[in-house]
């Protein structure tokens, strides 16, 4: 059998036959970058292929000729930081695009905020970086400076009759930098904006639930996108067809991989990759090339998982010992007895921080508590659970 390239990508932005279904997302995304002050909320938990759907729409867009451009603001360190993607992003989608004569012209008379000019690496354009001196500068200073920013990319919008799409990637980050103020003061820059196509992106829940509720910064300004599971009657025959050149067994083996790596995309698609690494040597897919992997997958993780694990306290690793066992509740007597656990508010206490560390989460209108990280789940469940003399549920 000739070499083939593995069909299934992790570790980065998923692209051609390798990103899977979406269309209704992709579709929703490209219409809010392209709607002149469109306001678009999208949330989906980690690992979800949100990033990847974003991408897409921004892949689709760019190809019709509009203007569009992703900030990732995940990395923030400062409002200025916030600024400073912002506009190097921006420049780099003018460049792509249609563009503007003279942008760092145009720039240079809207903003009063410092800042050099470095040639792209990779296309040779020259990119706008705000002044790292103002990393250090007051917040409110810092505040301003992003303000002028985004009013500069929405006045040049509307001075030359397009509509720019910016998509804010794990926007709630913003949270870091005096919170709440500065939530207030993005409302407040970007709710002015007519000429700006918004689509705020993010992942961590609790922060954007809050930033949601009736006193915070963003309640009632956006439409909502949640970006879930991607179907299974989709996925199954979809992962099936990739796995099917390498032999009998691909659709047990695509149902076997849902089964094992619960809802997240990632997980899915990086137990299908390491599946499919052992089915081209096997000559065949099926459930144990997809059993062999999963084992394989949590083995790599080990390290990571004990280093978690050394760091909880011992409330929160029995927690996770019971859910890993798939008890039928925390509270119940049978469960604080047999893991230990004083009572039933010292549990709940537990499984809260443990949510709020993301380690499980709670699915909307569903009792009890669930892993993240299906790898992570087994790891508890093999390592720590059965170390207590239980059998694992089946």
């Amino acid at each position: 059998m000739g070499e083939q390239q593995n069909p299934f990508r992790t570790g980065g932005i998923a692209r051609g036959h390798r990103f899977a279904d979406r269309e209704r997302e992709v579709a929703r995304i490209g219409q809010g970058l392209r709607e002149a002050g469109g306001k678009l909320l999208v949330y989906g938990p980690r690992r979800m292929g949100k990033t990847s759907a974003i991408a897409r729409a921004l892949d689709l867009e760019q190809a019709r000729g509009g203007t569009v451009a992703r900030a990732d603001l995940s990395t923030l360190s400062s409002l200025a930081d916030m600024a400073d993607v912002v506009l190097r992003e921006v420049t780099r989608a003018v460049a792509a695009g249609k563009g503007f004569d003279d942008f760092l012209a145009e720039i240079l008379k809207r903003v009063n905020i410092g800042f050099s000019v470095k040639q792209d690496a990779s296309t040779g354009v020259p990119i706008p970086q705000v002044d790292v001196s103002m990393r250090s500068k007051p917040l409110e200073e810092q505040k301003l400076a992003v303000g002028e920013v985004f009013d500069a990319i929405d006045g040049m919008a509307a001075e030359h009759g397009i509509v720019i799409g910016l998509v804010l990637d794990e926007f709630q980050e913003i949270h870091r930098f005096e919170e709440n103020f500065s939530e207030w003061n993005l409302r407040h820059i970007i709710e002015q904006h007519e000429n700006v196509g918004y689509v705020l992106a993010g992942s961590k829940r609790s922060l954007i639930d809050r930033m949601l509720e009736a006193d915070g910064a963003f309640y009632r300004m956006f439409d909502k996108l949640t970006v879930g599971p991607i179907a299974e009657d989709y996925l199954v025959p979809w992962m099936e067809e990739r796995l099917a050149p390498l032999g009998d067994g691909a659709g047990e083996a695509s149902e076997r991989i849902v089964a094992l790596a619960g809802e997240r995309t990632h997980d899915r698609m990086r137990l299908a990759r390491h599946t499919w690494f052992r089915a081209q040597q096997a000559g065949r897919s099926g459930r144990g090339a997809v059993d062999h992997a999963f084992a394989g997958l949590v083995e790599e993780d080990a390290d990571e998982f004990l280093r978690q694990w050394v760091h909880l306290t011992v409330p929160q690793q029995n927690v996770l010992r019971a859910v890993s066992m798939k008890v039928k509740g925390l509270s119940t007597a049978d469960t604080l007895q047999r893991f230990a656990l004083k009572n039933s508010p010292t549990a709940v206490q537990a499984a809260q921080v443990l949510v709020e560390r993301e380690l499980l989460f709670q699915r909307p209108g569903e009792k009890g508590y669930f892993f993240d990280n299906p790898y992570f789940e087994a790891w508890v469940r093999e390592r720590t659970a059965i170390d207590l003399g239980m059998e694992p549920p089946e």
